[in-house]
């Protein structure tokens, strides 16, 4: 562990003495300062836009990891960690763990700059009242770091074999994020990483489908309580009445079984992408590759 630490000490020193790390987590606090109006827009569709914004993000993420064996190449230190006696897996976890922690606190970032942002809009017309940190945090949790974690080896895995050259991988992010959102009614939400728990309308209005009734008592607190002009009229007991629907109700609804094979389908994929990446940069330490 010690070697891993040695590691991923080095990693994250590399990272952040630039300003290309900090300057991506003020764009990061933007983008969650900016999205707030939108999710605290008076509105019945707060799950879909908090879904969509939060896939959103972690396609942002997505193309800011994987650069760390292209950074060793462009300091020329590719060679000497390759001749270094760090055991390959602790040398690729380090590397790993540290990517994982940026872009994870990135994402942090967005959500902090959510919740403050989202204090703006309280007790003004055409807004909603923020549903408070512990239903969009849970959100958060179900939406964001998987996706992060499967994202962050396939990255480093892709890069690795490739020796730098992301072009192609970044065309494979691309289609793994947008394809089940073109592809909804064609495939599973087992295969779909970045918004398994997506509402989608129905093609048909006249058959509207199961999970579009999901969220019917919170839309319809919603829709009784705007005025012909959008203003929303709620009294603190309804924002009350909406906050324990989606406490009580729409999120566990969206922990189906379904759900949770995506999720244990997707780390268990990282697992394997982890073991290949050792495999890889093991036979290029060793000029087999």
């Amino acid at each position: 562990m010690k070697r891993v630490w040695t590691v991923f000490y080095f990693e994250l020193l590399l990272y952040w003495r630039g300003w290309l790390g900090w300057a991506i987590a003020v764009i990061m606090a933007l983008f969650g300062w900016n999205i707030a109006p939108l999710v605290n827009l008076a509105n019945p569709f707060l799950w879909e836009i908090l879904c969509l914004s939060f896939g959103f993000l972690t396609l942002m993420l997505a193309f800011m990891t994987g650069n760390q064996i292209q950074r060793d190449h462009q300091l020329r230190m590719d060679g000497i960690i390759m001749s270094t006696a760090v055991p390959t897996t602790s040398f690729v976890l380090g590397k790993y763990l540290a990517q994982l922690l940026t872009i994870l606190s990135y994402a942090a970032v967005a959500l902090l700059a959510l919740l403050g942002a989202s204090l703006r809009t309280i007790g003004t017309p055409y807004f909603s009242p923020p549903l408070g940190p512990g239903v969009v945090t849970l959100i958060w949790l179900m939406l964001v770091p998987v996706p992060l974690i499967f994202v962050c080896v396939l990255m480093l895995f892709g890069i690795s074999l490739l020796r730098g050259k992301r072009a192609f991988i970044f065309v494979l992010v691309l289609l793994i994020w947008i394809a089940p959102l073109a592809l909804v009614d064609r495939i599973s939400d087992v295969f779909n990483l970045p918004t398994p728990s997506l509402l989608i309308l129905p093609a048909s209005p006249q058959a509207p489908s199961n999970s579009l009734l999901r969220l019917d008592a919170a839309k319809r607190l919603y829709i009784e309580k705007l005025s012909n002009d959008g203003v929303l009229h709620f009294t603190p007991a309804d924002w009350k009445e909406l906050t324990h629907l989606y406490q009580s109700t729409v999120i566990p609804e969206h922990m189906t079984t379904t759900f949770l094979l995506n999720r244990g389908l997707f780390l268990a994929l990282s697992i394997l992408l982890f073991i290949g990446t050792t495999f890889i940069l093991k036979f290029q330490r060793q000029g087999r590759l």
